[in-house]
C-alpha cells in the first residue's frame, strides 16, 4: 500500500509531455530528456554506480555541453594545437530557469520532473553533466523506474552497443571501434573517448547525452559528438589527436564519439552515496 501511494504521488507530481513527443519506442523507464530554451534538446538518463544507496536522491546523466556553462576556445595556428590546460569544472550549481527535465515512466509517457541542482559538469576531459533529482532512487523504483548501472570495464573492439535517444524516440545499433586518447572539436577536448562506427543517422542533433549500453544493458558511456562531414576539429566534426611523439591529427568521417565513464566508481563513498567532493573523485 505504501509503494502504491508513492507511485500515485509520483504520477500526480509529474506533468506529461505534449502528445507529439509522448511515445517512447523502444521504451526504457528512466530515460530522460532536457529541454533548454533558446538552446535545444538533449537526451539524458537516470543512472547509478555500483551498490548505490537507494535513499539517496537520484542522479540524471547527460552531456556537459548540454549545460551551456562557461566558454573556452580551441585555436589552430600553423598546424599547432593550443588547448586549455584545465577547463573549469562546474560543481554544486543551481538549476537554470530555462531548463526543463523529463523522465519516462512504465506507462510509456514522459513526465516533467523536478531537478534540484547541477552537481557536476565539465567540458574538458569528460564532456559530462550530472544533475540531482528531487526524488530518491527508492521512490522512483517504486514507480517502476530503475537506474541504468555504470560498467566502467574496458570494452572490446567490435563489441556491439546500443545508443538510446529520448529526443528522437529511437535506438541506434552501433559498434565499438576503439578508444581515442584525445578528441578535439572546437573548444571541446575529450580524453579516453569511446569511438563508435557511423551509426547515428544524419548526426541527429538532440542525440547528445544519449546513454550507450552494452548487450547486458549496462551503461558504458554517453553520446557527445560525431565527425559529420570529414572536416578537421570544427563543430560536429570531431578529430582525433594521436599519442605523442607524432601528435598527428586524424580525421575519421562518420565516426561517432561517446564520453567514457571510467572514474565514476571513485566518486561513491563507503555508504553508497555519490559524492564528487571525495579526494578519489577526480574525473
Amino acid at each position: 500500500m505504501k509503494y502504491l501511494l508513492i507511485i500515485l504521488f509520483l504520477l500526480k507530481s509529474f506533468q506529461a509531455v505534449a502528445q507529439d513527443s509522448v511515445e517512447s519506442s523502444p521504451h526504457i523507464p528512466g530515460l530522460g530528456l532536457i529541454l533548454i530554451k533558446d538552446l535545444g534538446r538533449c537526451s539524458a538518463s537516470i543512472f547509478a554506480v555500483g551498490k548505490y544507496n537507494k535513499k539517496q536522491k537520484a542522479l540524471l546523466l547527460t552531456a556537459g555541453h548540454c549545460v551551456n556553462e562557461g566558454s573556452a576556445e580551441l585555436k589552430m595556428s600553423h598546424g599547432t594545437l593550443s588547448m586549455p590546460g584545465n577547463y573549469e569544472k562546474v560543481r554544486e550549481t543551481p538549476i537554470k530557469p530555462n531548463m526543463q527535465f523529463y523522465v519516462s515512466l512504465p506507462d510509456n509517457n514522459y513526465y516533467s520532473i523536478q531537478a534540484e541542482k547541477l552537481i557536476f559538469a565539465s567540458l574538458y576531459g569528460k564532456d559530462i553533466a550530472i544533475y540531482q533529482l528531487a526524488y530518491t532512487y527508492e521512490e522512483l523504483e517504486s514507480a517502476g523506474v530503475k537506474p541504468l548501472i555504470v560498467n566502467d570495464q574496458e570494452l572490446s573492439v567490435d563489441e556491439n552497443l546500443v545508443v538510446y535517444s529520448s529526443v528522437w524516440q529511437t535506438k541506434f545499433q552501433c559498434t565499438f571501434t576503439g578508444y581515442v586518447n584525445t578528441t578535439l572539436e572546437m573548444y571541446l577536448v575529450g580524453k579516453h573517448v569511446l569511438r563508435l562506427n557511423d551509426c547515428i543517422e544524419e548526426a541527429k542533433h538532440g542525440a547528445s547525452g544519449s546513454p550507450v549500453l552494452d548487450k547486458h544493458g549496462y551503461l558504458r558511456g554517453i553520446l557527445v559528438t560525431v565527425n559529420e562531414a570529414g572536416e578537421s576539429c570544427t563543430f560536429d566534426n570531431t578529430c582525433e589527436l594521436q599519442n605523442r611523439p607524432s601528435s598527428k591529427i586524424e580525421i575519421r568521417a562518420g565516426s561517432t564519439y561517446a564520453t567514457s565513464l571510467d572514474g565514476l566508481a571513485n566518486c561513491v563513498d563507503e555508504k553508497g552515496n555519490f559524492n564528487t567532493k571525495l579526494d578519489t573523485c577526480a574525473f
